[in-house]
């Protein structure tokens, strides 16, 4: 299934995105900050962001994953460009709301981090269009996805949901919403 959405999200994302020179840390530190707008800062090991990061105002795209991060901080806020964000495999229990301001976010990967919910202002990201919350450890999807209006693809896999709750998300969540669950189980049903 990873390599599936590995798949989906290779044609989900912009042709311009993947012409364009996605930096490292160290090779963005040695340039003027206006001038990146993709950053690669994964295995950094970082259980904090650098200051710095918020001096890259124009970032449109930023790789976190793979550090030790158990929050945000607020000042990620400053980053208003942002379209694309992968938090993947860090320490986060639960998803900053922090995030909630970037109104320009299409794609958001929250996998195999340590998440028991989603804030209520999740809502507000209405030009989401990808969002993995593979492994999340919530008790019940959800509500706030069904927000989500522009939401194309959902990763709702390594939970244990029935077949029942299932049904119920991919019959309200738009049609266009590529949902993937794993097999049902007799484990969550729906309220």
């Amino acid at each position: 299934m990873r390599r599936k959405f590995a798949l989906i999200f290779l044609l989900w994302l912009p042709l311009s995105a993947i012409a364009q020179k996605v930096y490292t840390w160290e090779e963005a530190r040695s340039l003027p900050s206006d001038s990146i707008e993709y950053l690669d800062c994964s295995k950094m090991k970082w259980k904090e962001l650098p200051e710095e990061l918020f001096e890259y105002k124009n970032l449109k795209q930023l790789n976190l994953s793979k550090n030790r991060l158990e929050f945000l901080p607020k000042e990620v806020n400053v980053l208003k460009n942002l379209e694309y964000i992968d938090l993947s495999k860090n320490r986060l229990s639960f998803a900053p709301g922090v995030l909630c301001s970037l109104s320009d976010l299409t794609y958001l990967d929250l996998s195999e981090n340590r998440l028991e919910s989603l804030p209520t202002c999740f809502e507000y990201l209405q030009n989401l269009k990808s969002l993995n919350l593979f492994a999340a450890r919530f008790s019940k999807v959800p509500e706030v996805l069904m927000k989500l209006k522009s939401l194309d693809f959902l990763d709702l896999q390594g939970m244990n949901v029935s077949e029942s709750e299932q049904t119920r998300w991919k019959e309200q969540l738009l049609p266009q919403t590529l949902i993937l669950f794993d097999d049902p189980c007799n484990c969550l049903e729906g309220n």
